[in-house]
């Protein structure tokens, strides 16, 4: 699905120019209408423009819903919109308006299908105009997913999933819901997937907010349950009574380690799968020096925060170094340990290893088999 999936000679890993760089031609756009967006501050925001009739052009905001956002996204490649943005938002493009009516139901797979493309376009002038242009802000990689939380059960590992959508908390309806969804909320929130229930009928009584998502289908393999096939944001046939709701294994995934760990990127904590390890000892984290580190030794890490396997074993502090001292260095793991900890290493504060030696890992919770793995492992 990615060119990093490809085999290739590692990140960074070259004896190459830039007279050498690589380029393609593809063939036409498998859509019928392309969509882009320009004037955001981030890929996957602005306003958004259409090739249509021979040229690129804008589409007014008159009838512009978060329907009609949703497709554009998801032909984007986006998860969906988490926002329908009118009055211009993100400037005027210099651009002319050339549809006015896109008319989405928000589950077609490109703008193309909506109803407002099997007319001739018509732009009623004494609305549309430079400051009435539609854009989108859409659910994705670049934005992160929408949070979740668990509303009221009697325990923090149980509830009422809620997810925050336009500045809002809403509910999950249940139809279809089963433990593989369960399994993608509870592994998000940071619990185990394994034992986790799914509890329909608004089990943890009724929400309040908008009903967000209908139809999940997750298969359990999922990082966000706004990864898992659904209605699209805001679609439904649902009452509140259909609340979702689970009940989560209440031992985290690292709560009986010596040493949990945490992956970090640019000194941060932003995706759960992956980043630089860092291991708490002595209420302090720390880094893990590089020496030796390889796909085994990221097997046993990605195993310790809950995934089934690793895709890779990142070597010289590939997502950024992190603060403080380096506390594990010469790991060898057989790939079987339970923990980081169990491996053979050396224990004491290294002084051998700096900032620029810092381990880190990818993780995943699909079988190795699917990917083309990169050990690098460093000596």
């Amino acid at each position: 699905m990615y060119l990093s999936n490809c085999s290739h000679s590692g990140f960074g890993n070259h004896d190459c120019y830039h007279y050498q760089d690589a380029g393609v031609v593809c063939q036409g756009s498998p859509f019928l209408i392309p969509v882009r967006l320009s004037n955001g501050t981030r890929p996957n925001e602005g306003t958004v423009e259409i090739f249509y009739q021979n040229r690129w052009g804008t589409i007014c905001d008159i009838f512009w819903t978060l329907q009609d956002a949703n497709v554009v996204c998801r032909q984007l490649g986006y998860d969906g919109a988490y926002n329908a943005t009118h009055s211009s938002y993100y400037g005027d493009s210099g651009l002319t308006t050339v549809m006015a009516y896109t008319d989405c139901f928000g589950q077609e797979s490109q703008l193309a299908n909506c109803t407002g493309f099997r007319y001739s376009p018509y732009i009623p002038q004494w609305y549309c105009d430079d400051s009435t242009i539609a854009g989108v802000m859409c659910i994705g990689t670049e934005e992160g997913p929408p949070p979740i939380r668990l509303v009221g059960g009697s325990v923090a590992h149980e509830g009422r999933v809620e997810i925050l959508v336009q500045g809002q908390w809403g509910t999950i309806c249940d139809d279809i819901w089963d433990p593989a969804d369960a399994e993608v909320v509870c592994r998000q929130l940071g619990y185990l997937a394994e034992g986790a229930a799914a509890l329909p009928f608004a089990h943890f009584g009724e929400g309040s907010g908008p009903i967000v998502l209908d139809d999940v289908n997750c298969t359990g393999l999922e990082l966000y349950v706004t990864d898992c096939p659904n209605s699209g944001f805001y679609l439904h046939n649902c009452a509140h009574s259909e609340d979702a709701g689970v009940r989560c294994n209440s031992r985290g995934p690292q709560n009986d380690y010596t040493y949990p760990i945490r992956l970090v990127t640019n000194g941060t904590i932003t995706t759960p799968n992956e980043g630089t390890v860092e291991i708490l000892h002595n209420g302090t984290w720390s880094a893990i020096c590089d020496d030796y580190w390889g796909y085994s030794e990221a097997v046993v890490a990605c195993h310790m925060l809950g995934f089934a396997t690793a895709v890779r074993a990142y070597i010289r502090s590939f997502h950024g170094p992190v603060d403080g001292d380096t506390f594990l260095d010469n790991v060898r793991c057989a790939g079987t340990e339970r923990e980081i900890f169990e491996c053979s290493h050396s224990s004491s504060i290294s002084r051998n290893c700096d900032k620029t030696q810092q381990a880190g890992v990818s993780c995943t919770n699909y079988t190795a088999s699917e990917y083309t793995i990169t050990t690098g492992r460093r000596q």
